[in-house]
């Protein structure tokens, strides 16, 4: 399936080809959009693949930040179907566990 942009969603396709699609489709986007800041990046991101993926409830990003010397994952553009929590501790619940264990 093509979007209006001419960007091919990879739905419907083995789970392999799907992500060999989603990975040129997104190399072709920011090909084309080669000014975009990282948010705006993330943002088309998350969309390419919630909508090649409809079944998964959520799709996003989360930055690292500190706040008065605490570590915190900071919710950045995401999609889904659920309402994000906004700051999580590192060491807490299983994002924050594993942004302290370095690993995904």
């Amino acid at each position: 399936m093509a979007c209006s942009n001419g960007y091919r969603i990879a739905s419907g396709l083995p789970k392999e080809q799907q992500y060999q699609e989603i990975r040129r489709g997104l190399d072709q986007y920011v090909k084309t959009y080669e000014g975009l800041d990282l948010v705006a990046r993330m943002a088309a991101m998350n969309v390419y693949i919630k909508v090649s993926f409809p079944h998964v409830g959520f799709v996003g990003f989360y930055t690292c930040i500190t706040r008065d010397s605490q570590k915190l994952l900071q919710i950045g553009p995401f999609q889904g179907h659920v309402f994000a929590t906004g700051l999580i501790p590192w060491g807490k619940g299983v994002c924050g566990t594993a942004a302290e264990q370095g690993c995904t």
